[in-house]
């Protein structure tokens, strides 16, 4: 990028546009009784940003969309399951300073704060 590199030229130090973290997490669930898989996507978005949340919301459901194990597609056997249960694909953004609205279906979305007393509620429901 153009003005990553002229700001390292400038100051004589390299700079950076990204934190090096990864943003995605994808959780395999695997019940060897039963020969289940189950997965569980987790988008993380350090930002309260409204443009940067709703790039979030996009790349989880573009993560569930094109997840593939073996060349095939995990979810969208059926045109309406593209985005698993509703319970598989999770995005956690920064604390907002308002109350929000939950999302209808296709995602979860959480607070950081909301983490900690949702996660568990979140696995046994993508179980």
């Amino acid at each position: 990028m153009a003005a990553t590199r002229i700001s390292s030229d400038y100051f004589g130090r390299e700079f950076r546009d990204h934190t090096g973290r990864p943003d995605v997490i994808v959780l395999e669930i695997v019940s060897e009784a039963d020969d289940y898989h189950e997965y569980l996507i987790t988008e993380v978005k350090n930002s309260a940003n409204e443009k940067t949340i709703r790039q979030g919301v996009k790349e989880t459901l573009e993560y569930l969309a094109f997840l593939q194990v073996d060349d095939e597609f995990v979810f969208g056997a059926d045109e309406e399951d593209y985005f698993g249960s509703g319970y598989n694909g999770l995005l956690v953004v920064q604390d907002l300073d308002r109350e929000t609205a939950a999302p209808a279906g296709e995602i979860t979305i959480l607070q950081a704060s909301e983490l900690e007393v949702e996660l568990e509620g979140i696995l046994r429901n993508v179980l």
